[in-house]
């Protein structure tokens, strides 16, 4: 497969959603509009050097961690291995890249902190780790390895070769204009080549919940590649000057078309299921823009998409506003429970009003699942809320199914809460009351991020 693919299929099945933490930085220019590059260019090269101490640091945390069968030393390793992981995502998100590029490798660091808090919790309480959880370490021990030799040679071309930051900070630099350069595809070969990680047991807020988990698809179909191009078409309403630029048979957790469609210069990526003939992703090549339309408006524009495609009883959860692109999570409901697992995500670009992405893998994954949505006759809902702390103040109540650990779900009861100024979400086993999850919402300008 081509590199240039390599980068826009990961993009269709992993980066729509790119990325909560990610941002540029403001760079400032003098007088006759030339940047200040030597401070900017100091200052990303302390960045690259961090990230790469911590990824180093994080490798040899991981070793230590395989042989460690003691909790209070396993606690020590795990405070540090948390602590360099969310150094590493601060140091990678002020690198002049686009999300794309770092999406990957964003994600590997956060489910590194999100897994070791979940082992911290383990060991706090006299636990030591399950022959699963071994497993998992192996795995994410081996991925920052690979991290660290990609970073190890990009340091050493460096070294003889001088990174001209002024490249990446340039306003018109296109992301196909990044491969060209050595510390770009670097940054980008470690999103395709090195990072593998296995399915937690945290996966942020329900977002992502399937990852390398098998797949049911229909067994009697097979989509051939004009057809994966005309239902690709018609579900992104291409109209007659939209061109076939390029397809090419992809696999990854299902096999699929991946379909390049042109118009007018203009590039859409889409994935389409050789099985069933669904569109799984899509995104398209668009640029960042200054906001015309409202949150609001951009989720009644991802409303409208999903029902023209065939997407019923869809509830709007969370939305982050980024670089001009409001990027929305809906979730199915069925019953008057939210299926969070039936999660697919919605891109709407926020100047012309249009859907520019698309990402439905957990929803292709997990929708037609027969679920039993009736909880034990014991406990309510109206006491499990009262095992809430008296000082929250319940702003919105009621079921939800959410993943847990590998592919398993549970049912759960819902309470949105206010403390202060601040808004939880937390759950209970509506067959056991005990308490399984709890988010914490941050509401900033650019919309709803869950930690």
């Amino acid at each position: 497969m081509k590199l240039r693919y390599k980068i826009l299929y990961f993009l269709l099945g992993v980066s729509i959603i790119a990325n909560v933490g990610l941002i540029y930085t403001d760079i400032s220019k003098t007088a006759d509009g030339k940047y200040t590059s030597n401070t900017m260019s100091n200052v990303y090269e302390q960045n690259l050097n961090s990230l790469s101490a911590r990824c180093f640091d994080l490798e040899q945390g991981l070793s230590k961690l395989s042989v460690c069968n003691q909790s209070e030393q396993s606690i020590r390793i795990l405070t540090d291995i948390i602590d360099d992981s969310g150094a590493a995502v601060t140091s990678l998100s002020t690198l002049p890249l686009y999300p794309e590029y770092v999406a990957k490798l964003n994600r590997y660091l956060n489910q590194v902190s999100d897994y070791s808090k979940y082992m911290l919790f383990m060991s706090a309480g006299g636990g030591i780790p399950s022959a699963e959880c071994s497993d998992n370490i192996s795995a994410l021990q081996k991925s920052v390895s690979a991290v660290n030799k990609a970073l190890s040679e990009l340091g050493e071309k460096l070294k003889t070769s001088p990174m001209e930051w002024s490249e990446l900070m340039a306003n018109n630099i296109s992301e196909f204009d990044m491969l060209d350069n050595v510390f770009s595809s670097t940054i980008e070969s470690i999103q395709t080549e090195s990072i593998e990680y296995p399915t937690l047991i945290y996966d942020g807020p329900f977002s992502d919940s399937v990852v390398n988990k098998k797949i049911e698809e229909p067994q009697n179909k097979e989509v051939t590649e004009d057809e994966a191009c005309n239902i690709f078409k018609k579900f992104i309403k291409a109209d007659g000057s939209c061109n076939v630029y390029e397809t090419s048979e992809c696999t990854g957790l299902i096999d699929t078309w991946c379909v390049t469609l042109e118009k007018d210069g203009e590039y859409v990526y889409g994935s389409i299921a050789k099985k069933s003939g669904t569109v799984v992703s899509f995104i398209n090549s668009g640029q960042s823009c200054e906001e015309k339309i409202s949150r609001e408006e951009a989720i009644k524009v991802a409303e409208k998409f999903l029902t023209a495609n065939g997407y019923e009883n869809m509830k709007a959860q969370y939305c982050q506003i980024s670089n001009g692109n409001a990027t929305i999570n809906f979730v199915y409901c069925q019953d008057d429970t939210l299926i969070y697992p039936d999660m697919v995500k919605v891109r709407v670009d926020m100047c012309n009003s249009t859907v520019n992405g698309f990402e439905g893998m957990s929803y292709y994954a997990n929708h037609n699942k027969q679920r039993e949505l009736s909880a034990n006759s014991d406990y309510s809902l109206d006491s499990t809320k009262a095992l809430l702390s008296s000082a929250l103040k319940v702003t919105q109540c009621g079921m939800a199914v959410i993943p847990t650990e590998g592919e398993n779900e549970i049912l759960c009861y819902e309470f949105r809460c206010k403390l202060n100024d601040e808004t939880y979400i937390i759950y209970f086993d509506a067959n056991t009351q005990k308490q399984v999850k709890i988010f914490k919402i941050l509401s900033t300008e650019n919309g709803d991020f869950v930690v």
